[in-house]
């Protein structure tokens, strides 16, 4: 694909039939992602009905959830959109006048919800856990305690949650399974995404913007020169990333569970 800004070579498209051609290719990405729109392999838990004596502990443990089911949910929803949209964008060829109003309407949205979900999965986890560990404990005042943590803007969740990880052998699941969605280059690269679309550059599909890639002060009278362009942006490139952390970050949700039965054998405060 082009440049956004036409070079003069581009092809001719009247609007009347970029908005045709625009048409036929929402109808063929509702075929692809029906075909591709499978149901996850995710277990979804319930926690049930809330017993009235563990009352804080089970209403923040559905709370979180919630929260944590439905972010996997739109995760895996959104990666087989993006699969849909690149089946799309291989079968037609497009002009620039059909195809980037389709981007940026249809698959950009859905694209950077996607980028940032693994890493809000792993903070609910984070965060339900650190939380849930403490109600176990102490109760009301444990639900008091996090209440109040939660009102705190910059609270160090993961600080509290490797310090309880540090004393817990039964923590180690989890604390691997959050370790492999955190660390691994996937996550990095994700991160990365992440802050150049809010406080940098991000790449863009095509060509990319100008990019700084050297500068010299050597020749020309002292003349700056910056040459070359970003790398354009790999939609099945960043489809593959997300499909390994959606996998990672469902495994952080199992295995959250697996230490949530963990605290109920052990007795929960009131």
């Amino acid at each position: 694909m082009s440049d956004y800004i036409s070079d003069g070579t581009c092809k001719e498209v009247s609007e009347e039939e970029a908005s045709k051609s625009r048409l036929e290719a929402l109808q063929l990405f509702e075929k692809r992602r029906k075909e591709v729109l499978l149901d996850s392999d995710v277990k979804l838990r319930s926690v049930g009905s809330i017993p009235v004596l563990k009352m804080a502990f089970y209403t923040v443990l559905k709370r979180y959830n919630y929260a944590i089911a439905d972010n996997l949910k739109k995760l895996y929803r959104h990666e087989c959109s993006l699969r849909a949209w690149l089946s799309v964008f291989t079968e037609m060829g497009m002009p620039d006048e059909v195809m980037v109003p389709l981007f940026w309407d249809h698959v950009e949205p859905v694209l950077f919800m996607a980028l940032d979900l693994p890493g809000a999965v792993k903070d609910q986890v984070v965060h339900a856990v650190v939380s849930l560990q403490l109600i176990a404990e102490e109760g009301a005042s444990g639900l008091e305690k996090v209440t109040s943590w939660d009102s705190k803007r910059n609270f160090s969740w993961n600080k509290h949650f490797g310090a309880l990880a540090d004393k817990s052998d039964e923590l180690y699941c989890l604390r691997d399974s959050i370790d492999r969605l955190w660390s691994p280059i996937e996550a990095e690269e994700l991160r990365d995404d992440h802050g150049k679309r809010h406080h940098a550059v991000a790449q863009r599909i095509g060509v990319g913007y100008p990019k700084v890639s050297n500068m010299s002060s050597q020749e020309c009278d002292g003349l700056l020169f910056a040459y070359g362009h970003d790398k354009p942006l790999d939609i099945a490139e960043k489809i593959e990333l997300i499909d390994a952390q959606r996998r990672r970050a469902e495994d952080s949700y199992d295995a959250m569970w697996g230490y949530v039965t963990y605290l109920e054998r052990c007795g929960l405060q009131t």
